[in-house]
């Protein structure tokens, strides 16, 4: 967070229903509605709070959430991907390398040996 000084408990809202929700589809629109905010607004005041716009503090979630289903071996690459939120594989892996550099196959082999 950039901000010092504590979350409007609308934002706090937001941060619990992404938390929530984050492995299904979620618009700014909606998020908005459930803080009172208008979408615009909303935008601002998160990134003004987190450094980050929300779909990439949503794609941060989702990935987190990715890489502790890595560590299972028996779950498919695409498997993952759709358990964490993405609409497929190569999303899922195109954002991976982006975030992390390397692929989520590599990095499973990598860390895990499998």
């Amino acid at each position: 967070m950039s901000s010092s000084k504590p979350l409007p408990p609308w934002l706090n809202q937001v941060c619990a229903l992404m938390a929530a929700q984050f492995r299904e589809r979620i618009t700014v629109t909606e998020l908005a509605q459930a803080a009172g905010v208008h979408p615009v607004y909303l935008a601002r005041v998160f990134r003004t709070y987190f450094d980050c716009s929300i779909n990439d503090y949503l794609l941060a979630l989702r990935l987190k959430y990715a890489l502790r289903l890595l560590e299972n071996h028996e779950l498919s690459l695409t498997a993952i991907a759709l358990e964490s939120g993405f609409c497929d594989q190569g999303h899922f892996s195109k954002n991976f390398k982006r975030v992390y550099g390397i692929s989520p196959g590599e990095y499973r082999k990598t860390k895990f040996g499998a």
